[in-house]
């Protein structure tokens, strides 16, 4: 029992304190370049912008593009509509009238994957930029993505920082506290993760996606970091969710469905090379936050339950220095915040153990259960720019 205490105590400790200290010690090693460029310096990319049934949003997502501070004679926009039963293709054709690098490809095809890769097959330019519907972008979004790829050769994947609109405490803190990682990943430029709703990758890190991916952001930055590319959660670059998880229900829903699509690209990309320091590391604290923190906890916890009695000395110094470090590492996440998430110790720990839960339901569920890019969205409260 003492040796499941130590090795399940470890594994939390790493996967929930230790990590974030490692992170923060190799902090700033990788300082991508940055710079003004004029019109005529700035690249040519394409957007895509897969859409099923959003006749809700569609026709904002196409003003949110228009207003974007770029030429736009370099910039080409693809709505890749999938055999929508509503009004969305309709209002897109008479919203792109006044744009003519805006253009509705009809793909016949439905789900995000096999709607994006119906528009990669045709596509030249060097960089591609995924947003979903349900995304809402900052206008100097593309000129800074544009610019990043320009001055640094060696960044393969950029993402915005995302924050959620009108979403459940846990989800907001979650998102938060997430962002905050990505970002101490970022600083030495390997972001294990990118959001689904607004990120640009070069044509070289890969030109379709594989037909089994649901977790496509997760995906894009394996497959870069596979070949040698940095990639990037850049935190100047802003973009928000207007659907996240307005319920608990539709929280837990949500996390499940991404827990699954996760765990689905951590074990294609494995293994990662040792030598790719410290992309192993990173690669696969994600597998143990994923695979085996949800089952270290039970067993911390019972193995504690069982020493008690024996070891009571032992178990509660460590349960101190689990809280003590674990509060030293919130301070740090927390400091300089850049979103306005309000931070409180008794949401966090909340949002953490519904996390988990929902990730010890994927992994007795992951050999029974798979899923396709075609699954329902969740709801948007309010509409856009709900709060």
């Amino acid at each position: 029992m003492m040796g499941l205490f130590a090795v399940a105590g470890l594994i939390l400790w790493w996967c929930v304190v230790g990590y974030v200290f490692y992170l923060g010690r190799l902090g700033g090693t990788y300082r991508p370049r940055s710079g003004e460029m004029n019109d005529e310096q700035l690249p040519y990319f394409s957007v895509v912008v897969p859409c099923y049934n959003e006749e809700e949003l569609i026709g904002e997502k196409v003003a949110d593009l228009a207003a974007a501070d770029y030429p736009m004679e370099k910039l080409s926009v693809y709505f890749a509509h999938g055999r929508s039963t509503d009004r969305t293709a309709e209002i897109i054709r008479e919203s792109i009238q006044d744009h003519p690098n805006f253009f509705l490809v009809e793909t016949g095809r439905k789900g995000k994957i096999p709607q994006v890769n119906a528009v990669l097959e045709t596509l030249e330019t060097d960089i591609i930029f995924i947003s979903d519907v349900d995304s809402e972008i900052e206008p100097d979004a593309f000129r800074k993505v544009g610019t990043l790829f320009l001055l640094n050769p060696d960044l393969g994947v950029v993402g915005a920082r995302v924050t959620p609109r009108g979403s459940t405490p846990e989800e907001e803190i979650h998102w938060h506290l997430q962002n905050q990682l990505r970002r101490l990943e970022s600083g030495v430029g390997m972001s294990s993760v990118v959001i689904a709703n607004a990120y640009a990758f070069r044509r070289s890190v890969l030109s379709t996606f594989d037909n089994d991916v649901i977790a496509d952001d997760v995906h894009v930055t394996f497959r870069a970091r596979r070949q040698g590319w940095h990639s990037l959660y850049a935190h100047n670059i802003v973009a928000a969710d207007t659907r996240s998880a307005s319920r608990t229900c539709e929280m837990l829903r949500h996390k499940y469905r991404k827990g699954n699509a996760n765990m689905r690209e951590l074990l294609r990309f494995l293994p990662v090379p040792l030598k790719d320091w410290p992309w192993p590391v990173i690669f696969y604290t994600k597998f143990l936050q994923t695979f085996l923190l949800p089952l270290s906890i039970i067993g911390f916890l019972l193995s504690s339950l069982s020493l008690a009695p024996t070891h009571g000395l032992w178990v509660a110094a460590f349960w101190l220095g689990l809280a003590i470090t674990w509060v030293r590492q919130q301070r740090h996440l927390t400091s300089g915040k850049e979103d306005d998430a309000s931070v409180s110790s008794f949401t966090a720990i909340k949002a953490f153990c519904l996390v988990n839960i929902v990730l010890l339901a994927d992994l007795i569920t992951y050999p029974f259960y798979r899923q396709s890019s075609r699954y329902s969205r969740l709801s948007a409260p309010g509409g856009r720019g709900s709060a």
